[in-house]
């Protein structure tokens, strides 16, 4: 631009020029002149105006206009401009202010981003607002992120990876995974669909691992079908054109590569590094069909770089890393695991000093020749033969070569003993270092807390597969457990007095080989076991066995297909895990029962609601109301009944929280409000007694609330939890749903911030207080506010 600022559009460049000069001329009348700067850096007093402007708008607490105090447009205006400006002139800033200029312009973009979640944007498609903030966000978060070294550039510019030019694609790669941990930072990406189907590609993955801000390395793994006309050497170059748009300098892209084929896939690595970084001894230690494990020295220092290529199979992933990330590196000081929380760990690889075994016997065997020579040369006796000298030695050598096996054998059998030792405590729970075993995820709540909203983060994944129980055909195998109010609490010793075999062998059946048990299903046919006696149950279930059989036949193939896609699903990722959504609300208070029939692989989700939009849920929010349609009454009457239908209810123990209901009921017009009240502190109560008795890494509480109003930072716990990396697709369609009115809870419809607390207003205030009175010992642990005191909510 500089150039043809005096060249072929010195013309253009006059008139800007002449207006500098009026502007200068009246500067307080004038914004400052940026991209003249960026033309003519000499102009010292262009410079000078542009900096006093910048700074002064540093110093501003905030860029909000006092005129128009609800109005987002004028920060972004400002933002645009500022960022703009500031990428102009970066080079002629000193590094001060660079780092606050920067800082600035990060907190003002994160507050714009922070409105965009709750503010109505994208509901004016006819203003030009949401594009102004929108287009202010992007550029805010563009120039906060590539005017930082390369790890900047990884950042939010990386999830635009592109893997070649027009003729290659323009389809964007999808983004597999995204970690970060201090300077070091990994992302991959899938981009098969951004080449031509004639190539037929299975697979084109990228995986970049910055290893520090002037260190990246960038790994190439393409997998083709049996018939691609590709070779391993067109695969290769075709897929050596790096896009250097995210290097800051060009003059930085020192690179290797290396060409290995492995099965039917192909890998390629680069090494980018800067000036200040020695990068020498890059090899292979191991080549998989899973993935790859490089060691390379780094200023004289060996790091070891482990990425899994078969990112689809989490217990291919398992098996490589020895958890259910992407990738680690390790070196001489700490392990950073990418993708379970980047945790920093103990190095655990240990280099022990061994002595070589056959250096040792030749060694032992020229020390014992010198020894004889310089014994018979003190005796000055020759006249012993050589071949007695010979067999003399061979003799010693022999003695020192057994005596070298012993004590080999004596130290690896101490090895394989400690190695037993280690591996028995797998079973009895006793060595914590012991990596956990892939989880088996199981998702409780109370009908109405919102727990299905969690499907966002599991389903459609190649990690997990998605299950909704009790459905049509997954469903209990006995009756009294589809029940919506159940206050039967069972113990690990129930599981293990056999007590309940029919379900223990259902959740066995589910866990260990879960595409089986849905390969079994019969979908041609009811999987409802009480349908051939239905005669013999009543008239209510004949009227609910002639309900089902009228059931319309579009209803019945959207069952059906829920199980195919299931299958279809399985049959695409094997190894998923199941994710087993437990709608019936009595799961939570058989947890130590799950635990000892699942194993210690069992990882339990509850989710918690607060009481008053619970209860405002099922009272108010819909016409008959909640409470009405699915008789919430009988089913608590239900809890104290101990048989229905001459099925037992199968209650070891009931919690004394349940014993006020009794009461509630005996009454000849029982208050709902009440009612509902105690039975939400009785549930969540005794949950809590339950779960108090296991180990805090196996369950997890997390409030409907927190789901909604920081989707992100929940669904991170959730998956740090259960030691499984969010896909970052997951946590765009959780972020999504809960910030744009386009997600549908089962019982209550869309969802939003706003929504949750309608209950504030359209509660009466003794409602409020009567649920507070009856709820705040377990409301206060969850940490929920009181409402009657102060109005302000969590």
């Amino acid at each position: 631009m500089k150039q043809r600022s005096t060249t072929t559009h010195r013309h253009i460049f006059k008139v800007i020029q002449n207006a500098v000069s009026v502007m200068l001329s009246n500067a307080a009348a004038y914004q400052p002149p940026a991209l003249y700067c960026l033309l003519q850096p000499e102009d010292a007093a262009a410079s000078q105006f542009l900096i006093e402007y910048m700074d002064r708008m540093v110093e501003y607490p905030d860029w909000m206009v006092s005129s128009a105090p609800n109005d987002e447009v004028p920060i972004a205006h400002s933002l645009t401009g500022f960022a703009t400006a500031y990428d102009f002139i970066y080079t002629f800033l000193d590094t001060r202010r660079r780092l606050r200029y920067l800082k600035k312009i990060r907190s003002v973009t994160e507050e714009l981003f922070e409105l965009s979640k709750h503010r109505g944007w994208g509901k004016q498609f006819l203003q030009n607002h949401q594009t102004t903030n929108i287009l202010a966000i992007l550029i805010g978060a563009l120039t906060s992120q590539c005017n930082q070294p390369w790890e900047g550039q990884l950042g939010e510019c990386s999830k635009w990876l592109r893997w070649g030019e027009k003729e290659v694609g323009e389809t964007a790669g999808e983004v597999i995974a995204a970690s970060s941990h201090e300077d070091m930072l990994f992302v991959s990406g899938e981009s098969a669909s951004a080449y031509s189907s004639a190539m037929k590609l299975k697979s084109v993955y990228r995986a970049l691992v910055l290893l520090n801000s002037q260190t990246l390395f960038v790994l190439d793994h393409i997998e083709k079908h049996e018939h691609s006309p590709l070779s391993s050497l067109s695969a290769f170059f075709h897929n050596l054109d790096i896009d250097f748009r995210y290097v800051p300098h060009r003059s930085f892209g020192k690179y290797n590569g290396a060409l290995m084929d492995v099965w039917d896939a192909h890998y390629k690595m680069f090494w980018l590094y800067g000036p200040y970084v020695k990068v020498s001894d890059c090899r292979f230690i191991d080549k998989s069909k899973n993935g790859v494990k490089i060691s390379v020295t780094l200023n004289d220092t060996e790091t070891v770089v482990s990425v899994v290529t078969n990112y689809k199979d989490i217990e291919a992933r398992h098996s490589y890393l020895g958890f259910a990330g992407f990738a680690k590196t390790e070196d001489n000081q700490r392990i950073v695991q990418f993708g379970q929380g980047t945790q920093t760990l103990p190095s655990q690889v240990t280099k022990d000093f061994v002595f070589d075994f056959g250096l040792a016997v030749n060694i032992s065997a020229i020390l014992t020749l010198c020894f004889a020579l310089a014994f018979i040369i003190k005796k000055k006796k020759f006249h012993v033969s050589f071949k007695m000298l010979i067999h003399c030695t061979l003799i010693c050598v022999l003695f020192l070569w057994v005596t070298e096996l012993l004590s080999v054998f004596y130290v690896c059998e101490q090895l394989s003993c400690k190695v037993k030792s280690k591996d028995s405590s797998i079973y009895d729970g006793t060595d914590s270092s012991v990596p956990d075993l892939l989880p088996v995820i199981t998702i409780t709540s109370m009908p109405g807390s919102g727990a299905e909203i969690l499907q966002l983060l599991f389903d459609n994944s190649s990690d997990f597969v998605y299950l909704r129980i009790p459905s049509t055909y997954l469903r209990f195998p006995v009756s009294p457990f589809v029940s919506l109010v159940d206050a039967c609490e069972w113990s690990g010793a129930d599981a293990q007095n056999g007590r309940f075999r029919v379900i223990q062998g259902w959740f066995h059946s589910i866990v260990h080989n879960v595409k089986m048990h849905l390969q079994n299903i019969q979908l041609h046919q009811s999987n409802d076991k009480t349908a051939n006696n239905v005669k013999e149950k009543g008239q209510r279930k004949k009227r609910m066995l002639l309900s089902e059989q009228t059931r319309t036949g579009s209803s019945k193939r959207l069952d059906i297909g829920y199980i195919q896609e299931l299958r279809q699903h399985l049959l695409k990722y094997p190894n998923a895990r199941p994710v087993l959504s437990m709608g019936s609300g009595g799961w939570f208070l058989k947890l130590p029962y799950l635990q000892e029939v699942i194993g210690r692989s069992l990882r339990s989700v509850h989710v918690v609601r607060d009481p008053r939009a619970w209860i405002y849920l099922m009272l108010y929010s819909s016409k008959p109301s909640l409470y009405l349609r699915k008789n919430i009454k009988r089913h608590i009457a239900n809890i104290f009944k101990q048989n229905i239908d001459g099925v037992d209810q199968g209650c070891s123990t009931v919690d004394s929280q349940f014993l006020p209901l009794k009461k509630i009921l005996s009454q000849p017009d029982p208050n709902p409000v009440q009612l509902l009240a105690q039975l939400w502190l009785a549930h969540n109560s005794a949950g809590l007694k339950v779960s108090g008795s296991l180990p805090t890494h196996t369950y997890l509480i997390v409030k409907f609330e927190d789901v909604v109003y920081f989707p992100e930072k929940t669904a991170r716990t959730i998956h740090n939890f259960i030691g499984i990396p969010i896909a970052p697709a997951a946590l765009n369609q959780l972020t999504f749903a809960t910030s744009t009115n386009l997600y549908n809870l089962i019982y209550e419809g869309d969802i939003s911030p706003a929504k949750i607390n309608t209950w504030k207003t359209k509660m009466a205030i003794d409602e409020i207080k009567l649920i507070e009175d009856t709820c705040w010992p377990v409301m206060e642990k969850l940490g929920y506010k009181r409402h009657t005191v102060s109005h302000s909510f969590l």
